[in-house]
């Protein structure tokens, strides 16, 4: 992804960033890509709830109940090809 972004020019960067929801401050990186998935699915998911909120009220017990859903899904062990496993 970094280096795919890399090639656009900086204001082609922000423009995109910004249309797909990109966490500000965050390194693109292979390395990092966990923080920049977590960050961007809460920016996703909190732009989600305003658009499904059709009133200034809090959203419904229904939005609520799905809140808790990524904490019961299990992490997954990131492998990088041709490293050691410990």
């Amino acid at each position: 992804l970094e280096k795919w972004v890399e090639k656009m020019s900086e204001s082609d960067q922000t423009t995109f960033a910004r249309k797909n929801y990109f966490p500000e401050n965050i390194d693109l990186g292979f390395k990092t890509f966990m923080t920049f998935f977590q960050k961007r699915k809460e920016l996703l998911k909190n732009e989600l709830k305003n658009v499904l909120a059709l009133t200034n009220e809090k959203p419904s017990e229904a939005l609520a109940e799905w809140n808790d859903r990524d904490e019961r899904i299990e992490p997954q062990e990131i492998r990088i090809a041709g490293e050691p496993t410990e």
